[in-house]
């Protein structure tokens, strides 16, 4: 089923990046990345201080895949149209938000190197991978213009923070059992007639 699958795509990355930045600050207890918003409703800060936030900032569906899916399949004698999955790319913005700017500089930098090492997550390369019927999360550093970024800011109601923009792959979100029988045409009647 698709229902929670992209906040439990989020939660497994960054439960993955926390595993790496716990080994990386050899378990100093600061720099956790909480899945959350950068500012609450009323535009204070939700972010608590010697914390990184992953937030959601966009969903697009990935066209260039899907014109190349099958619509119908046969099962037995049985032709069935079926819904093909959605291929998701999901844009997500890391922010440090530290008292010391020296110290958010490092984590970010943290991040870009475990996504340089790390960046597709399957079954076959990660056990812990229990995200049905996603296949794969691939993850690409996504670069912004300073116009980008200064209408992102603006957007999101803060400050400019140091933060890092990825855009994250979803590779086969499907809804099992959504099919479509289609009817069998046992005879095709023609009419003749004159003019």
């Amino acid at each position: 089923m698709i229902k929670h699958l992209i906040d439990k795509a989020l939660k497994f990355i960054s439960d993955e990046l926390n595993s790496y930045i716990d080994i990386k600050t050899e378990h100093a207890g600061i720099g956790k990345i909480y899945l959350k918003p950068i500012v609450k409703q009323d535009g204070s800060l939700e972010m608590e201080t010697d914390t990184l936030s992953l937030t959601l900032i966009n969903i697009q569906e990935e066209y260039a895949v899907k014109n190349n899916q099958e619509l119908f399949r046969k099962s037995g004698d049985v032709i069935e149209q079926i819904q093909p999955p959605i291929h998701l790319n999901l844009f997500i913005l890391f922010v440090a938000n530290f008292s010391n700017y020296d110290e958010a500089l490092k984590f970010i930098s943290l991040i870009i190197t475990f996504f340089q090492f790390r960046w597709s997550f399957n079954k076959k390369r990660f056990p812990s991978f229990n995200l049905d019927p996603i296949e794969e999360l691939n993850l690409k550093l996504q670069p912004m213009t300073l116009e980008q970024q200064n209408h992102l800011w603006g957007t999101i109601g803060a400050k400019l923070m140091p933060s890092v923009l990825y855009k994250m792959s979803i590779l086969s979100l499907e809804e099992q059992g959504l099919v479509t029988e289609i009817p069998r045409v046992e005879s095709i009647q023609t009419e003749t007639g004159s003019l």
